[in-house]
């Protein structure tokens, strides 16, 4: 017995905690919640196991896998900034039309640069800035990151990395003058985190941040003791919640339905279903 459901976030921990424009899978069984008296370092609670979602109870036999939409949209990779942003039109748009269309739909946007390049090129650049914002409101549609770009962490200098997080507070001031500023940072590419980063983001008034790339094997010791959540601190005294993603950004190949059509076939079905059973697996272990 599966239940799976959309989340909207952990606002006294994370405020999202990962998946898709690919998707990723998080279990309720992970423990990644912290809740009252948690103290949150370390994170080995596991609050969310016997949480009740749609009436149905997370169970170590029936664990519940939350499904959180996000987008994820380098600004320059392969292709220039404005080829992304054509790509980053279309992913923004359909969003909109999504949920406005099913309330209980909810997602997570977490590229400054596409998301405001988005609204001010669009007709009216207002009506559509309403829109977002009135989905920001109702808390169906989440902005996260802050940052005109995700940062580097390696190689910026900290102007560097403070610049990035200005620029993006500035442009989403002018795009959308009446939602607040992320208060959870989206680290979850960068090729590797640096240790002023929690005194830095903490400064910048950040409460969490969701983190990805971290070395495979710290990774999978992480998953095994149940620490992708925990409190990352600096030498300046400073220390921000921090939520390591399971596995990646992206969805498992057998559950990526851009390219799978699990009603296809009954062995697609039984791939998903593996799928599922891997990603609760390792929670609950």
């Amino acid at each position: 017995m599966w239940g799976i459901h959309t989340l909207r976030g952990e606002r006294r921990g994370v405020s999202v905690v990962a998946a898709w424009l690919a998707a990723v899978l998080f279990c309720c069984c992970a423990g990644a919640s912290g809740g009252k008296g948690s103290g949150l370092e370390g994170a080995g609670t596991r609050e969310w196991a016997g949480a009740a979602f749609g009436g149905a109870a997370c169970t170590r036999l029936a664990p519940c896998v939350h499904v959180v939409p996000h987008s994820h949209h380098d600004p320059g990779w392969r292709q220039t900034y404005d080829r992304y942003a054509v790509d980053g039109e279309k992913i923004h748009r359909a969003v909109l039309i999504a949920l406005e269309e099913e309330p209980s739909r909810t997602f997570v946007l977490g590229d400054v640069a596409f998301l405001t390049k988005f609204v001010t090129n669009s007709a009216p650049a207002e009506h559509v800035a309403a829109r977002v914002e009135k989905l920001v409101a109702e808390g169906r549609l989440e902005v996260t990151g802050g940052g005109f770009v995700s940062p580097d962490e390696g190689l910026s200098p900290l102007e560097g990395l403070v610049a990035a997080y200005n620029e993006g507070r500035r442009a989403l001031s002018d795009a959308l003058p009446n939602a607040p500023y992320p208060k959870t940072a989206w680290q979850i590419d960068p090729f590797g985190h640096a240790s002023s980063t929690p005194a830095v983001l903490a400064h910048l008034g950040f409460d969490s941040v969701v983190l990805n790339r971290v070395p495979v094997d710290d990774k999978r010791r992480m998953r095994r003791e149940k620490r992708l959540l925990f409190r990352w601190g600096s030498s300046h005294n400073s220390s921000i919640l921090a939520a390591v993603l399971p596995r990646h950004y992206s969805v498992p190949g057998e559950l990526d339905l851009e390219y799978v059509d699990p009603t296809s076939s009954d062995k697609a079905l039984a791939k998903a279903v593996a799928a599922l059973r891997l990603v609760a697996g390792d929670a609950a272990d």
